[in-house]
């Protein structure tokens, strides 16, 4: 007899949008779940973090000054933040001021980079031996949900609505790794094009990255500098709101994807044979590499990073305790 909890189909669903591990067929075969979680991821994201900006942070900048709510700073001079009545309205907003007409520029760029990211590595992944199967495209999906593809999505709404600090806290949120890619850029070129320092780009040079990942993975080094622009500069309030970011994406990257999906495809069935003639028949497998995700490290400190104070998994602890860690960590280093 099946349980109450069983025949619940709300149940069901939770169960079935959580993620299931590297061999599960929905990560493997299927459109359904990436799809899926991909759109939850942003589909919460964007309305709680502006519901958070809009309620909790332009309280405390009203109650701890620096600005008050319509949006003036202390001298007198807009932000163009919003009142906490108003969800999607600048403030005096003209078509012929240019600051407008910049934030307008940028929000737009911003917006279409995200849209052409994901397309053109939809588009591209997968079909050659580089990138590996279909296994490889599907965890698209999976990958735009990595915070620093939600800066992309999230500073172009935030400029655009005229939510400035909203749009800083999530470069707050990614400053760690984008300035981390500035140190491996400069070791990688010094070194001779050999060794990256400190290995958050190291991915790059993956054999099995695409060339269009390495394209679409230049945001990293400018998202930081053109955000700030267009907010003219930082809000103290950026840094309360990414700690809601950082939690919010971690916590939704470890219940909605997996740490790696293993790769099953034809290809490695061709490979396994190929091998065993070789090699007078033994069976010996050479399969493409399995997908590794490790969504906002939402399962272990990525693996190219070698430094022992970042191991907080070394002693293979509970889920919940490596994930206080993580958090405990990434919000104090964004500090």
């Amino acid at each position: 007899m099946m349980s109450r909890s069983q025949n619940n189909p709300i149940s069901g669903a939770i169960r079935w949008l959580g993620q299931s591990g590297p061999a599960s067929p929905k990560h493997r075969n299927s459109w359904a779940h990436p799809v899926t979680a991909c759109l939850l991821h942003y589909t919460l994201i964007v309305p709680s973090t502006i519901y958070v900006h809009d309620t909790a942070i332009l309280r405390l900048i009203s109650l701890f000054g620096g600005c008050d709510m319509g949006g003036q700073l202390d001298d007198g001079s807009s932000i163009g933040l919003l009142s906490s009545s108003s969800f999607s309205r600048c403030n005096a907003i003209t078509t012929d001021d240019s600051a407008t007409l910049n934030n307008i520029v940028t929000s737009n760029f911003l917006a279409c980079y995200a849209s052409i990211l994901l397309l053109w590595r939809l588009a591209t992944t997968g079909i050659s031996a580089e990138t590996g199967s279909s296994v490889y495209r599907r965890a698209v999906l999976y990958e735009y949900t990595w915070l620093c593809n939600s800066t992309l999505v999230m500073a172009a709404i935030a400029i655009r609505t005229c939510r400035p600090v909203l749009a800083t806290s999530f470069c707050v949120a990614v400053s760690i790794d984008q300035l981390l890619w500035w140190v491996d850029l400069l070791g990688w070129l010094l070194s001779g094009l050999t060794t990256f320092p400190i290995g958050v780009m190291k991915y790059l040079t993956w054999p099995h990255t695409s060339w269009i990942t390495r394209i679409t993975s230049s945001h990293h080094l400018w998202t930081i500098p053109v955000t700030l622009h267009a907010a003219r500069g930082m809000h103290w309030a950026s840094y309360p709101l990414s700690v809601y970011v950082v939690t919010s994406h971690v916590l939704l990257s470890r219940w909605l994807t997996p740490f790696i999906v293993i790769n099953a495809s034809d290809k490695v069935e061709g490979e396994k044979k190929k091998a065993s003639n070789i090699k007078d028949m033994q069976e010996e497998t050479i399969p493409l590499p399995d997908k590794y995700l490790n969504v906002n490290l939402s399962h272990e400190v990525w693996k190219d990073i070698k430094f022992g104070f970042c191991q907080i998994q070394r002693d293979n602890p509970p889920t919940g305790v490596y994930l206080f860690r993580l958090l405990l960590r990434w919000n104090t280093f964004n500090l």
